[in-house]
């Protein structure tokens, strides 16, 4: 009897065990789904909510290497942009978008980034913008990287462009202003009068839009999903500033892969 007794005892003990593990794992899923930040660790594929982070953690290394940094963008309108183009801008400036919500990397994917996700020991290394890769392999290796919950993605243009202007119809996430002087703290571009850079910069070296999101404009020009093709958006170092507004769009094969090209991407439930 005494043995049927423990037999009991230690089933009732597994459950209660198993309904505290299933609390916890409840808490920790509503915890995720309720972060404005989330990170994911490269190597395990583990996702984690986080505090806002520092000045000083989002100037390290953690987020241009072994880890990606996502903030949460709210579902809503991408607005056309302000009027005031020349010759009224292309096609692309009309047009209004609905995103529906999602987390999008604070930072362009990184070289260290492409290695780990990738697992190609021959990739380069370093906190550069990863660039020279088609839409299509970049897709392919994305897809493939299986995470619990959630799905690392690129991000499709409606998703960008609120990211980037932050559901304000102006030219860029500063504004409308085109001086150079105000277009220098937020975008590595070709500026006419003071020349052209050397290239891409360290990733996230100048300051953040509104929403925190660094890079938007200039750097490296961004791919998107948009209908079933990928476009590139936002320009990249050797653009003019007027072709890294939030709205512009340019077509891009799937096997295409351009040196001024990289990513960011999005991670969803």
């Amino acid at each position: 009897m005494r043995r049927t007794a423990d037999v009991i005892a230690l089933a009732m003990a597994a459950v209660i065990a198993g309904c505290s593990a299933g609390d916890g794992k409840l808490a920790h899923d509503a915890a995720l789904e309720d972060s404005s930040y989330i990170e994911l660790e490269l190597a395990t594929g583990r996702v984690s909510a986080l505090a806002p982070p520092s000045a000083a953690a989002l100037a390290g290394d953690r987020w241009r290497s072994s880890h990606m940094l996502f903030r949460y963008v709210s579902h809503g309108t991408a607005p056309a942009t302000a009027s005031g183009l020349p010759a009224g801008g292309e096609a692309e400036d009309s047009v209004r978008l609905h995103a529906d919500g999602g987390w999008l990397a604070v930072f362009e994917m990184t070289a260290s980034q492409w290695r780990a996700l990738s697992a190609d020991p021959g990739a380069e290394h370093g906190e550069m913008p990863a660039t020279g890769l088609a839409p299509a392999l970049v897709h392919a290796v994305v897809d493939a990287r299986r995470l619990e919950r959630f799905h690392l993605e690129l991000p499709d243009d409606a998703l960008w462009r609120r990211a980037c202007g932050g559901g304000r119809a102006e030219l860029f996430s500063w504004g409308s202003s085109q001086q150079p002087l105000v277009a220098k703290d937020h975008a590595v571009h070709y500026d006419a009068a003071a020349g052209m850079p050397a290239g891409a910069q360290r990733v996230g070296s100048l300051r953040p839009n509104s929403s925190g999101f660094y890079d938007m404009h200039g750097n490296a020009a961004e791919v998107a999903t948009t209908g079933g093709g990928y476009a590139v958006h936002g320009g990249a170092w050797d653009s003019p500033l007027l072709a890294c507004r939030t709205a512009n769009q340019v077509a891009l094969p799937a096997r295409t892969a351009h040196p001024a090209v990289g990513y960011r991407l999005a991670i969803r439930p």
